[in-house]
């Protein structure tokens, strides 16, 4: 009996071994399925190109395998394209595995090219160079991202938008283009000395302006606001553009002295060594200081559909400056053009100091409007969404039946009870229309 039981025992044991043995062999099978399946699924494999040993090491660690102390790939980069073997050999636990499996090998392609910046900014007319230009990159289906400098670009001022060409491939920035302003101006002599200060002229001087785009040009309608002597033994000169007022500096001429036996000397007069600093400075008057009437303004308190060219003038004095305040700041030239979409305030100030202030809008008109759904994790939800072109506003909401549902004004439609209700998008003179059915006891809300 002992033996015979002891012969049962054995054989039970054998044939465990054996069963846990098939068990885990199919265990590892279906691990490699597992394996093979996810590398075909997820993995891509392009020509040339260097096979990286990572992407396999993650998809078997999700095989639960662990301490996997090697893996081998042969071969490691394939020089044809279309269907080819690859080997994966990997070792864990003492024990070394391969797998094969048939891959798809890609062409290395260019996909498109983009750049680095979302908007760029440049003034009006101002000299486009590459040193002022984005970087461009070329980007590749193995998502290989490579700088491109032999690229061509084009700007296309009337839609504020610039284009980049790159072989066969080409992408555009906005451009937002500010209106050209003075920014400061400089100013330099002709003559090298100066005797009297009644004898300076504005053909003495030379004024230059330089602008916001880069771009200095000399200018003749200045004037001479003040001179006077400074410590130094030279005159300072302060010439007024446009509102802004830009010095220099002139060497003085000395007086040549007298002599001692002079009606001067025998009066007890003291000598003349030099020009010295006068109390006061001598200015030259500004153009009518004796008006008081305001400049006029072509600009309207209004609300403007497309931009508008800004005109002033003054028939006693003079326009001094124009400036603008709002989405666009600072002071421009008369006749400057404002695209952008905002509330502004604009202030013409004359020569006399008189100040005219009006305040204005621009509201582009949209050209287009398109409505777009998407649902979110609350069924009882769906967000909509309008694409205007031709301007930045945003989309007002309605719907006609409140019971059934609310909209909100980012466009967050809720269904609040069964029934048929329309959500309408508008936008001057635009209207889209979406028919929204209201399922509550099938959890489900509908869109036509």
């Amino acid at each position: 009996m002992w033996k015979k039981g002891k012969r049962q025992i054995i054989v039970f044991l054998l044939f465990s071994i054996v069963v846990l043995t098939i068990s885990r062999r199919e265990i590892l099978f279906a691990k490699q399925d597992f394996f093979v399946a996810k590398i075909k699924e997820n993995a891509h494999f392009y020509l040339g190109k260097e096979i990286k040993k990572e992407q396999f090491m993650y998809y078997l660690q999700e095989m639960e395998l662990q301490n996997v102390e090697q893996i081998s790939l042969y071969p490691t980069s394939f020089e044809k394209t279309g269907e080819q073997l690859l080997q994966v050999v990997y070792q864990s636990e003492k024990e070394v595995y391969m797998s094969e499996l048939v891959i798809h090998v890609e062409e290395k392609r260019l996909e498109k090219i983009d750049t680095e910046n979302l908007k760029l900014h440049f003034v009006e007319n101002q000299e486009i160079t590459r040193e002022s230009l984005p970087k461009v990159y070329a980007l590749y289906n193995d998502g290989e991202k490579i700088e491109v400098k032999d690229y061509d670009y084009k700007m296309d001022w009337a839609k504020e938008k610039i284009y980049f060409y790159w072989r066969d491939k080409e992408c555009s920035l906005p451009v937002e283009v500010v209106p050209n302003a003075l920014q400061s101006i400089e100013v330099e002599p002709v003559i090298q000395e100066i005797q009297e200060i009644g004898s300076l002229k504005t053909s003495d001087l030379k004024v230059f302006a330089n602008y916001t785009n880069g771009k200095k040009e000399q200018v003749e309608e200045f004037c001479i606001v003040s001179c006077f002597f400074t410590e130094k033994g030279t005159v300072r000169v302060s010439v007024w553009y446009e509102g802004i007022i830009g010095s220099c500096e002139i060497q003085a001429q000395k007086l040549v002295e007298q002599p001692e036996n002079s009606e001067k000397a025998d009066k007890g007069e003291s000598k003349n060594e030099g020009i010295k600093p006068t109390e006061k400075p001598i200015c030259t008057p500004l153009p009518n200081r004796e008006d008081h009437i305001n400049p006029s303004i072509n600009i309207k308190e209004k609300t403007y559909r497309k931009g508008v060219k800004i005109y002033a003038k003054d028939t006693e004095s003079g326009v001094a400056s124009i400036r603008l305040e709002g989405p666009i700041k600072g002071i421009i030239k008369n006749g400057s053009r404002i695209d952008k979409e905002g509330s502004y305030v604009v202030i013409v100030t004359d020569n006399a100091g008189n100040k005219k202030r009006v305040k204005f809008k621009i509201q582009k008109r949209a050209k287009s409007l398109k409505v777009e759904q998407f649902f979110v994790r609350n069924w009882k939800k769906i967000r909509f969404k309008g694409k205007v072109s031709g301007t930045k506003r945003q989309v007002t909401w309605h719907v006609d039946q409140k019971k059934v549902g609310t909209i909100t004004a980012k466009g967050i439609f809720t269904g609040k009870q069964d029934g048929i209700c329309y959500v309408t998008a508008q936008i001057d003179h635009l209207k889209v229309k979406k028919k929204v059915v209201v399922n509550m006891r099938n959890h489900c809300i509908l869109v036509y």
